[in-house]
C-alpha cells in the first residue's frame, strides 16, 4: 500500500487492516502511533517514526501469517475497492470452513 498522505488515506489503511485483525499479531501495539494521528486535535504530522511503523504494517501483511500459498484445489475469489484516493484488491481462497484466507495484495 502507498504511504498515506493525509487523514482519509490512513483512515482506509487502518479500516482494512481491521478486515485483517485475526491475522495481525501485536497490531494494535504496532499501529497505535497511526491511531493517534486519527485523533481531530492533532495535526496531521507523517515523519520517519510513522513511515517506519506503516513499513512494518504493510511488511506483517505480506507475512506468512497473513498471505497463504495457492492451492489448485480451493475456490478463488477476488475482492476490489475503489474510492477517490485509490484501488485495491486481494485475491483470496475460499476455505473449506468458509473463511477466506488472502493470496496476495493489489
Amino acid at each position: 500500500a502507498p504511504m498515506p498522505q493525509d487523514k482519509t488515506e490512513l483512515q482506509a489503511f487502518l479500516g482494512l487492516l481491521n478486515f485483517y485483525n485475526l491475522f495481525l499479531p501485536q497490531k494494535a501495539t504496532i499501529a497505535e502511533l497511526l491511531h493517534r494521528l486519527l485523533d481531530k486535535t492533532v495535526a496531521w504530522k507523517w515523519e520517519q517514526r510513522e513511515a517506519e511503523v506503516f513499513k512494518k504494517i504493510n511488511n506483517l501483511l505480506t507475512s506468512n501469517s497473513v498471505l497463504i500459498q495457492y492451492n489448485e484445489t480451493l475456490p478463488l475469489t477476488l475482492t476490489c475497492d475503489a474510492s477517490p484516493y485509490g484501488i485495491g484488491a486481494v485475491f483470496s481462497h475460499q476455505l473449506p470452513n468458509g473463511a477466506g484466507a488472502p493470496i496476495a495484495y493489489f
